[in-house]
């Protein structure tokens, strides 16, 4: 019984921290900027609000979600997903960065972005939420 259950607890320390991703984000505008993935030519005309996630492991990531609320209602305004195998093919990633870009936000607005992860299990990992400009 005892090795029962000392297998168990095993199983489940390796899984937790096996799932150990480090992930953080910046966010800033750019002025036309040259790495636009996902924008057509007239989405990228302008001020373009860029967030900029960085991951010790794509492998492990299943997907990325970004969700970008007014600060004072809390209400989102847009949000984008990136499944793994858009991850992975490595069009929203630059210079080890993944970049996902909003077009028609406003640089002088206040905004919340929140950014939800999950692993290639499909379990969620701590969601992480900024204020622009940060305060």
């Amino acid at each position: 019984m005892k090795q029962i259950l000392l297998g168990f607890i095993l199983l489940v320390y390796s899984s937790v921290f096996s799932q150990s991703t480090s992930i953080d984000f910046s966010m800033s505008f750019a002025i036309n900027p040259s790495f636009t993935p996902g924008l057509d030519e007239i989405d990228r005309q302008g001020s373009i609000f860029q967030v900029k996630i960085t991951a010790t492991d794509l492998n492990d990531i299943g997907e990325f979600t970004v969700i970008v609320c007014d600060q004072a209602s809390g209400n989102p305004i847009t949000v984008k997903r990136l499944s793994k195998q858009e991850l992975l093919t490595g069009t929203y990633t630059q210079n080890g960065l993944t970049v996902f870009s909003f077009p028609y936000l406003e640089p002088s607005a206040k905004y919340k972005v929140i950014l939800e992860a999950q692993n290639s299990q499909q379990a969620y990992l701590p969601r992480i939420e900024k204020n622009f400009p940060s305060n």
